[in-house]
């Protein structure tokens, strides 16, 4: 797929020099191209939270030291793509789970652990990729629009509006009204540039401590306006929200225009955003928490050498 307005002919040739030096797609090879099992745990890792995979670290670093080798790391890929019925196609049969990970071009391999395989990953790394990952699909997200919207590094308040309801499964008719509001309030608006973009998505990454945030202050009877959902954002994420994108965000949502957002479909809408239309596990490799403690625990005891208690010490 590429940009709109663009012609087949444009992308006969691919010039891997121009590829953006600081994003995780140059990091993993020059070329920018990764192999089929690549992408389906990249797709995975857009749509897991953070804490998911941190859990996992935790349950299956068996010294305790932080990092992981090789053969602990593809334990976890390996649970999160049995999750999956895409993925279980792609584990060829036969192949026993030690050696189905050894792709020589594996680009992901290559960078967690090095050409030979033989260096340890830390959690800290991993999840530094994660948000490196997030950051690189939403800033292509946003250059497609920004091409269209024709100022350099700003996109419309209507286009912005679109980018968040990607994904959203919202009834056709019931979003054409909710981007009325935003294009009949922001005709001649200031856009919203990329960094505006990055810190809402900071906050996004976090729902759910976000709608765990919102429901005690509407518990406590205290409106979700502007100013609260700022405040979230600073002692949810330490991120600075702008006026102008948080008034964006209740002219989206604000259905009776009180200037109040209603949470409880903020937060489902944003869900189904981040998740990135991957609400079904068995289907898209979304492995579910609990489930997958479950079984990480269980593998965790069976591997290893002495009982867990013991390793502590």
């Amino acid at each position: 797929m590429w940009p709109r307005n663009s012609r087949e002919r444009d992308f006969e040739k691919y010039h891997h020099h121009i590829q953006d030096r600081a994003s995780i797609f140059y990091k993993l090879g020059e070329t920018g191209l990764i192999s089929f099992s690549d992408y389906l745990f990249l797709k995975t890792l857009l749509s897991t939270s953070p804490k998911d995979f941190a859990l996992a670290f935790s349950i299956f670093d068996i010294n305790g030291d932080g990092a992981l080798d090789r053969d602990e790391f593809y334990k976890i890929k390996n649970l999160v793509m049995s999750q999956s019925s895409i993925g279980l196609r792609e584990m060829t049969p036969g192949i026993s789970s030690h050696h189905r990970h050894l792709q020589p071009n594996s680009a992901l391999e290559t960078y967690f652990f090095g050409p030979h395989g033989t260096h340890k990953l830390s959690a800290d790394k991993f999840l530094q990729f994660q948000a490196d990952l997030h950051r690189d699909i939403l800033k292509m997200e946003f250059e497609r629009r920004d091409c269209l919207d024709g100022e350099d590094g700003i996109i419309s308040e209507l286009s912005f509006a679109q980018l968040l309801l990607l994904h959203a499964n919202i009834d056709e008719k019931k979003m054409k009204g909710m981007l009325k509001r935003v294009r009949k309030k922001y005709q001649n608006g200031p856009g919203i540039t990329f960094e505006e973009v990055v810190s809402l998505f900071a906050l996004l990454y976090h729902i759910e401590e976000v709608d765990m945030a919102l429901h005690f202050h509407r518990m406590a009877g205290v409106p979700i306006d502007a100013n609260m959902l700022q405040h979230v954002a600073r002692k949810v994420t330490n991120v600075e929200l702008t006026e102008h994108v948080v008034d964006v965000v209740i002219t989206l949502f604000d259905e009776n225009m009180d200037g109040k957002l209603s949470n409880r479909e903020f937060v489902a809408v944003m869900r189904r955003r981040m998740r990135r239309g991957l609400e079904h596990p068995r289907d898209t490799g979304v492995f579910r928490l609990a489930e997958a403690v479950v079984e990480c625990s269980r593998r965790a005891i069976f591997d290893a050498p002495l009982p867990l208690y013991q390793l502590r010490h």
